[in-house]
């Protein structure tokens, strides 16, 4: 083809031709890279498509529309976003798809078929598979799979059609197909929503959008029903909330909150009997039950109750006499060569004495070397009982050189669940130390004491600190009750080590303003304006680079994404002065720091939150190493990896840096709150970086407003519901 021709035929925005191969397919979201023969003035050539398909074969015709690209690494590719399936219309074309549709028909039995059937051999079996019975050397599954695979198209055809124009990715479709079969375009039309319970990717959000799209009434009770449950969801996802109030649930649906945000389903008519009613209907399919004023999803009500009755089934065990403890806790002294403070002895003594108890205290308050002290006397008395030391994620667990809660319960990725739990307790007698506890959610806490038994448990964790992601403040609540042997530690300035850091994190947690001016391993660098306070971080970055700090040893935590001294584009200043451009794949180089969000990845064993580094660009995947391993993130897991030179504070929980920069000016107004800041200070190791302005610091001092979460917990455990 000349060049001419050539230039000619990549400027159309539509090809036309038959799967020669397939190079790359991942099954879960349908992201697809084949090759396509299609003609170009009476001249056969293949090109490279790339896009998304919910089933596809060698021999499969296809209508592609979409665009040209010209890829660093693969040349010219032709990226379509819209396909249409071409059945066959020759008789070599048919007798291709036939030999393609069923296990062991070859060519020889596929030209029978369309010597008998003729021109339209297709159609007659779609309209009447029937026909294929009359072919005595076809057996029943191959009958079978020629008619379903001419079905299946058809009906993959329709549900494209019909959701994927909704912003829904064309690998849903597949997913449903592989549901409903021949159901499918019934089920979406008559009731869209139950694809939030039984079709993984879709919320209520996106069946809302289908079900406007093929005419479903807004007021339908199924309509309600799936978005009463979805603000259930989502509250304990954002908010932390493990219940609503029968207000809050009211306006989270038709109303508005203080601030002016609708509810979702605000304006359409929808009334308050109709939500009760939504209410009584859910509760009869024991999906939602209630409380008093609380209003749960019955899962999360079963793991409050379930983590309730573990933790009350340790403490009832009750406490074990060791009137030699003073006598141990002195010659733990002489072998570390400290002297405890009179709350780690506390500490010591009831870790040792007591089945569960819970240590907390910010930095510098000794919390180390109390559970160290814990450890060696527990040795000692018990040599040969088991140590575990666990975290909730991957970094928080490195530290104390012990395991993740999903690796020490060990979670199985394909089967879901852990194989430690109720009725498998891990291996004992042995001592069980939980670190950064104030990250562990409800669910992952329920787990989590489901699986100990004959252990003593010792909690660690700074309550000050932000509490979980997810739903659940089950550090704070376990305090709170009072159920629990709790000691918390206080600031020690000589196991502190002199750290400016430690002293000031304290006085910040105290509701005391920090200095304005850099003493020892605290720094801080006066900015007001959004633009001068990145330009500032970035110096800040330069210097760190010059001293010897590595991309993975600092770490920028800002409260917000938005805004020029936000994550996204303090991310992109970042990486082109520390990484600059070269070969990238969906966005991210070699040599990147990157991080997981929004999802635990079991199957590839990377957890939300954790930190790692681009190592290689391979065909299709994102390799991470995440420092004791390595992950593969293909097409399915990328949308849940983010450059992280910059993250929020939220994301950094249960981690340490080397050397921290937390910007604190006012324009950070909404997320200017002590747990916040005070979360963001715990994070360095060696080195503290604050940029901010003394008004916006003062503000988030002064805010002690904590963000309160809906649970009953504290109440279980007390015994009072």
């Amino acid at each position: 083809m000349g060049m001419a021709q050539t230039e000619l035929f990549e400027n159309q925005p539509t090809i036309t031709g038959t799967v020669d191969g397939i190079r790359f397919r991942n099954e879960s979201t349908g992201w697809t890279v084949m090759s396509i023969s299609t003609q170009v003035e009476g001249e056969t050539i293949q090109v490279a498509a790339v896009g998304n398909l919910p089933a596809v074969r060698s021999g499969d015709e296809y209508k592609l529309i979409g665009k040209w690209s010209d890829h660093p690494k693969f040349g010219k590719q032709f990226q379509f976003d819209t396909f249409e399936v071409i059945l066959p219309s020759t008789r070599q074309g048919i007798v291709r798809y036939l030999t393609t549709a069923a296990y062991g028909v070859g060519m020889a039995k596929a030209r029978k078929i369309v010597d008998a059937l003729g021109d339209d051999t297709l159609q007659k079996i779609k309209d009447n598979p029937a026909v294929l019975n009359d072919f005595d050397f076809l057996n029943e599954e191959q009958s079978d799979e020629i008619a379903g695979h001419l079905a299946q198209n058809e009906t993959l055809a329709d549900i494209t059609a019909l959701i994927c124009r909704e912003g829904i990715g064309k690998g849903t479709a597949m997913q449903i197909y592989n549901k409903y079969k021949d159901e499918s375009v019934k089920v979406i039309k008559e009731n869209p929503y139950i694809l939030c319970d039984e079709v993984a990717g879709i919320a209520f959000k996106k069946a809302d959008a289908v079900a406007q799209a093929v005419g479903v009434d807004p007021q339908s009770p199924y309509r309600v029903e799936a978005a009463y449950r979805y603000i259930l969801d989502e509250a304990s996802g954002g908010e932390g909330h493990c219940f609503l109030t029968p207000n809050e649930t009211l306006r989270n649906l038709i109303g508005k909150n203080k601030r002016g945000k609708k509810g979702i389903l605000y304006g359409s008519g929808i009334e308050q009997e109709d939500v009760i009613n939504a209410y009584k209907n859910l509760s009869k399919r024991e999906l939602i039950t209630r409380e008093g004023d609380a209003i749960f999803d019955v899962e999360m009500q079963k793991a409050e109750i379930e983590l309730a009755n573990g933790v009350l089934a340790l403490v009832n065990r009750g406490k074990t006499e060791m009137p030699h403890i003073n006598e141990l806790i002195h010659k733990a002294e002489q072998v570390a060569q400290i002297e405890y403070a009179s709350e780690q002895r506390t500490a010591i003594g009831d870790a040792l004495t007591h089945p569960v108890s819970i240590i907390t205290g910010g930095p510098g308050t000794g919390k180390s070397e109390t559970v160290e002290g814990i450890c060696n006397i527990y040795k000692e008395l018990y040599p040969e009982a088991e140590i575990y030391k666990c975290a909730p994620t991957g970094r928080a667990a490195k530290r104390i050189e012990g395991k993740t809660f999903h690796r020490l319960l060990r979670y199985n990725p394909y089967e879901g669940g852990f194989e430690y739990g109720y009725g498998n307790p891990l291996p004992g007698p042995g001592l069980i130390v939980a670190d950064e506890f104030s990250m562990a959610g409800l669910i992952l806490s329920r787990d989590f004491f489901s699986a100990l038994d004959d252990h003593k448990i010792v909690i660690v964790g700074d309550v000050d600190q932000l509490p979980s992601v997810s739903a659940g403040n089950v550090l704070r609540d376990m305090i709170d009750s009072g159920v629990i042997p709790t000691t918390r530690l206080k600031f020690n300035f000589r196991q502190a080590n002199g750290s400016k850091i430690a002293e000031f994190a304290n006085m910040v947690k105290d509701g005391i303003v920090p200095p304005f001016e850099s003493i020892g391993d605290y720094n801080f660098h006066h900015a007001v304006a959004p633009g001068e306070t990145a330009d500032k971080i970035i110096e800040l970055i330069k210097w760190a680079i010059k001293e010897g700090y590595g991309i993975m040893d600092f770490q920028v935590l800002p409260p917000m994404y938005k805004g020029d001294a936000g994550v996204n584009k303090l991310n992109e200043r970042i990486r082109e002065m520390v990484n600059p451009k070269g070969k990238e794949l969906a966005g991210f180089r070699v040599n990147d720091k990157v991080m997981v969000v929004r999802r635990n990845l079991y199957k590839i064993g990377a957890y939300n939150g954790d930190i790692g580094q681009v190592v290689e660009l391979g065909k299709g995947k994102v390799v991470v190493d995440f420092g004791d391993d390595t992950a593969d993130f293909t097409s399915e897991y990328l949308p849940y990896l983010q450059l992280a030179y910059a993250g929020t504070v939220h994301k950094a929980q249960g981690s340490e840096f080397p050397l921290v920069i937390e910007p604190v000016i006012r324009s950070f107004y909404i997320m200017l709150q002590r747990e916040l800041f005070y979360t963001g200070m715990t994070r360095p190791r060696q080195d503290f970086h604050l940029v901010g302005d003394p008004a916006g610091i003062k503000i988030a001092v002064k805010n002690n407003k904590v963000q309160k979460r809906n649970s009953l917990l504290k109440e279980r455990l007390r015994g009072e519901v």
